[in-house]
């Protein structure tokens, strides 16, 4: 999750070699990689090509899509697997909404309570969710963990108040949600099912 990318090495059936696929957030793996496939044919690299990978990868996005950039390495050795990569694409993976998210989020609405959604998906997939949801309505209503780092304490408290999507966030940035809109006054539940849940689960009203 720190590295945002995870590399296997395989040993080829064809001549015994060994060979290491990547995959990972298009941002990181992008840029590591030297060389394309395509056509069946392996290209140098090109900053106007990976301007359009990019613009790919956005685009899928926004269409709620998750996006993994996918690449491969020839050699021996564990050293320098995941640089001097060559890119084979990228793959879009739908994680539809459950059938009940929005009739809960509205009723909660009603009810008076706030829902806002935090996930680590990219900023353009969760914008894309979260407008669906009904949770945000431009771009400027996500925040992402990146973001979250570079703020100061009494900024982060100001950015709680008017964000209703936190993206490509870590467990420990969850854990800060949770603790700054505890701080702020607000009676904060929290739901979750995955490990990385449980540090702000526990500290969730």
């Amino acid at each position: 999750s720190d590295r945002k990318c995870m590399t296997t090495q395989h040993v080829s059936h064809k001549n015994g070699e060994l060979i290491s696929f990547t995959k990972g957030s298009p941002a990181v793996l992008v840029g590591r990689c030297s060389h394309i496939y395509r056509q069946g044919k392996k290209e140098p690299m090109t900053s106007a090509i990976r301007a359009q990978i990019m613009a790919a990868s956005s685009q899928m996005s926004s269409e709620a899509l998750r996006v993994l950039a996918l690449a491969t390495k020839q050699g021996r050795g564990r050293e320098h697997l995941e640089s001097d990569l060559t890119f084979l694409g990228l793959v879009g993976m739908l994680d539809p909404l459950r059938p009940e998210a929005l009739p809960a989020v509205e009723s909660f609405k009603e009810a008076g309570v706030r829902t806002v959604m935090i996930t680590g998906d990219q900023k353009d997939t969760a914008f894309a969710i979260g407008k669906s949801l009904g949770l945000v309505h431009n771009l400027n209503q996500c925040l992402s963990g990146p973001e979250i780092n570079q703020m100061a304490d009494s900024d982060f408290a100001n950015a709680l108040e008017k964000t209703g999507v936190f993206c490509q966030v870590s467990p420990e940035h969850k854990v800060r949600i949770v603790k700054g809109l505890k701080s702020a006054g607000h009676i904060v539940a929290m739901t979750g099912d995955g490990v990385n849940d449980a540090p702000s689960l526990k500290v969730a009203d």
